[in-house]
């Protein structure tokens, strides 16, 4: 006679196969006499009559927890998924019940299976636009490089775009640090256009030191900070960056020549011609008139040949009297063209959402990518604090604050 164990859902099915008993409940005795019609007592043991394979061995929830481990990561696994699982437990012969469930949460808890999944490609949050009110208002800050060093020991270049007109300023240097963000804030943005209000950067140390962070709180400047690996976030700097490094290329004729003597006629270049978003040159919506360029001279244009100094004076005061006029519909075409941008990107958007305590894997990022043979996902973490925006701030699972956010793009849940 087959022993199973009191709770086994195998029990009421074999004494009534094998004593005729049933339970006083009317319910589950129609149940059970119902359900025994597939059921065989072979041997001592019960089998389950099936379609794929003749006859099923039942087993019980311990069993079945062996017979998953064995299939899925024992000695001929290969990890396979849960539809795979289910189907190669039942063609090997085994049955109990719930098996598609089963396989299903054995398979997502499996911590080699949650390491190596494969990557996000679906945006996780909704794209949410960020647009400035008036001209040096907000800026976008990054770092791009390396390059080969020059001759004052330049290697980076710091970039900063203003959100409203577009203009651009950058300049070689030679570290990146805290001191040389100040300097660069002080000379390219402060001095020359005003205290701002935001600067967007990422959280690299350079921006988000501590001495850093000061100087922008006596000047009234509120930092906000994107996540790691998450460039979208300050895609106006993306841009420039985009378009400075893509002419450095073009203009430098090798590889050991000097860039940073390029840098001032790409942005030249860059501040005198009208852009996508706004529809006219950043020269254009920070002074008000089109920029005379150096092809203008010979042969002269028409502006050029013509134009007396009164009929210049009276046209650049023109120009100033409108330029409020052109600032605002270059900033409605904007707004129109980045709602377009938002209404297809979201399209695409399958939306995650962590709540505080929950356990999440995160993509290496940098250094910790590892090689060809190295896991997906890596962690996990515990999710310490969420911002607005699909940002959220991890601690170890010892409790260690990690310093830097990241973006639910680069997450996933974590099941144990």
């Amino acid at each position: 006679m087959m022993v199973v164990e009191a709770e086994d859902w195998r029990s009421p099915i074999i004494r009534y196969l094998q004593r005729d008993e049933l339970s006083p409940e009317k319910e589950e005795a129609f149940k059970i006499r119902k359900m025994a019609a597939w059921y065989s007592m072979v041997y001592d043991k019960l089998y389950k009559r099936g379609f794929s394979t003749p006859m099923l061995l039942c087993v019980s929830e311990r069993e079945a927890r062996g017979i998953m481990e064995e299939v899925h990561e024992g000695s001929c696994g290969s990890h396979i998924g849960a539809k795979s699982l289910a189907g190669k437990i039942l063609r090997a012969g085994f049955f109990w019940p719930n098996l598609h469930d089963d396989t299903s949460r054995y398979v997502r808890s499996c911590d080699k299976c949650q390491h190596n999944a494969n990557l996000h490609h679906a945006p996780g949050e909704p794209l949410k636009s960020i647009l400035s009110s008036w001209p040096f208002f907000m800026w976008g800050v990054d770092i791009l490089g390396p390059f080969p060093i020059t001759t004052r020991q330049a290697r980076w270049i710091i970039v900063v775009v203003d959100y409203f007109t577009k203009w651009v300023e950058a300049e070689p240097i030679s570290s990146i640090s805290a001191d040389q963000v100040k300097k660069f804030y002080w000379k390219k943005i402060i001095y020359r256009f005003g205290l701002p209000k935001y600067i967007v950067s990422d959280n690299g140390t350079q921006f988000a030191s501590e001495k850093v962070i000061q100087f922008c709180k006596e000047k009234g400047i509120h930092n906000i900070f994107i996540s790691v690996e998450h460039p979208q976030a300050n895609g106006q700097t993306e841009s420039a960056n985009k378009v400075i490094l893509k002419a450095l290329k073009c203009r430098l004729s090798s590889k050991g020549e000097a860039w940073a003597a390029h840098l001032s006629p790409i942005l030249w270049s860059y501040h005198t011609t009208p852009q996508s978003s706004t529809g006219e040159a950043p020269f254009t919506m920070v002074y008000g008139t089109d920029a005379m360029i150096p092809v203008e001279i010979n042969p002269p244009s028409w502006r050029r040949e013509t134009t007396t100094l009164e009929e210049n004076t009276e046209a650049l005061e023109e120009n100033l009297d409108m330029i409020e006029e052109l600032r605002e519909k270059a900033h409605f075409r904007e707004f129109a063209i980045k709602q377009r941008a938002a209404r297809k990107y979201n399209t695409r958007v399958i939306q995650r959402k962590f709540r505080e305590g929950d356990l999440v894997l995160k993509r290496p990022m940098g250094k910790d990518k590892g090689g060809k043979l190295a896991a997906n996902w890596e962690g996990p973490f515990r999710i310490h604090e969420f911002f607005h925006g699909g940002a959220y701030r991890m601690e170890t699972m010892k409790g260690e604050i990690m310093p830097r956010t990241w973006n639910v793009t680069n997450l996933k849940f974590y099941y144990s």
